[in-house]
């Protein structure tokens, strides 16, 4: 799979990831990460759709929705 330079879901997973560790939600790397995301929403509130998975004969397959929950997981555990 190929990881896109600025990705929204390779983002909030790495976020959520950071997360498990026990970082504050103060650590620079969240906070950062948080900015980025916070500027990639779109209008409605929503991420646009990013590649999810590809496999050898099909198109990359992505939604609005998969990349939106990603988000929002990431985004819900910073509390």
């Amino acid at each position: 799979m190929k990881v896109l330079p600025h990705s929204v879901t390779e983002t909030a997973w790495r976020m959520a990831a950071l997360q498990c560790t026990g970082l504050p939600a103060t650590d620079p790397a969240l906070t950062l990460a948080a900015d980025y995301l916070a500027g990639a929403q779109e209008a409605d509130g929503g991420f646009a759709a990013e590649p999810f998975y590809e496999t050898l004969s099909v198109e990359p397959y992505g939604s609005r929705t998969i990349t939106t929950a990603s988000v929002l997981h990431a985004l819900a555990h910073l509390a």
